[in-house]
């Protein structure tokens, strides 16, 4: 206060500094404002991409014998026998050499294809590879049994 009172311009400096301060502080906050928006806003979309997602049309193929589930990808997606049976290579009953795939035809009369996959994945060559479509049916069969 003695500061003041010897300064005229001391009282009008502490106030353009009290103006200056209060608009950083009010600038800060805006700008935290515009920030959590913007999360939220990232938040919101991320979760729009994500049902968009879900509502497009998948495709599914059963595997069942010496294991059982359903594998599921988009449509459009292309996916072969011999990567979707990849997974199944870790299971030591299972016979690659005599996967089977049902098919329903266009003629409305199920195919059945015997594939080598074991053969497939150890050369290297997918020449035999079939494309898997939306309704195959993948037979998996198990080691020794006919």
């Amino acid at each position: 206060y003695l500061s003041m009172e010897s300064d005229p311009g001391a009282t009008d400096k502490v106030k353009e500094t009290r103006r200056q301060w209060i608009q950083v502080r009010f600038v800060d906050r805006f700008i935290q404002d515009m920030n959590d928006k913007l999360r939220f806003a990232q938040i919101e979309l991320d979760l729009l991409k994500k049902q968009a997602a879900d509502r497009e049309p998948r495709n599914s193929v059963l595997f069942y014998g010496a294991r059982d589930g359903r594998m599921t990808f988009k449509a459009g997606e292309h996916t072969s026998l011999s990567d979707a049976v990849l997974p199944f290579t870790d299971f030591g009953n299972v016979d690659l050499r005599r996967v089977r795939l049902h098919r329903l035809g266009t003629n409305g009369v199920e195919d059945i294809l015997t594939v080598d996959v074991q053969t497939m994945l150890k050369t290297g060559n997918r020449k035999g590879d079939i494309e898997l479509r939306n309704g195959d049916r993948v037979e998996l069969k198990e080691k020794g049994l006919f």
